[in-house]
């Protein structure tokens, strides 16, 4: 098993009684692939990159943090979008460091 990935928030985030400065990654499963699907689509009309699909992206960073939906929602825009980079991350052939980012 990997060590957990640690994504600091630049603006945290209430949840509960509780004030989030950082988010918790943990390893992803196979199995969570196979549940939600890929978190992103490829055009195939010359733009070959795959681009974030927002709304599984909120779905990964709930299960892998093990927060609710409506909490990943509430992130700071900047912050979403470090996540959503964070989860294609997964997906490449280089994978993600395994570190504080």
């Amino acid at each position: 098993m990997t060590e957990p990935i640690i994504f600091k928030l630049t603006e945290p985030v209430q949840y509960g009684d509780e004030v989030l400065v950082e988010l918790t990654f943990k390893e992803l499963t196979t199995d969570l692939i196979i549940a939600l699907g890929f978190p992103y689509a490829v055009k195939v009309s010359g733009d070959e990159f795959p681009r974030p699909d927002p709304s599984l992206c909120v779905q990964y960073a709930s299960r892998l943090c093990g927060l609710p939906p409506s909490v990943i929602r509430k992130l700071a825009p900047s912050d979403f979008y470090g996540i959503c980079m964070l989860i294609m991350g997964f997906f490449n052939q280089l994978g993600v460091a395994r570190s504080t980012i």
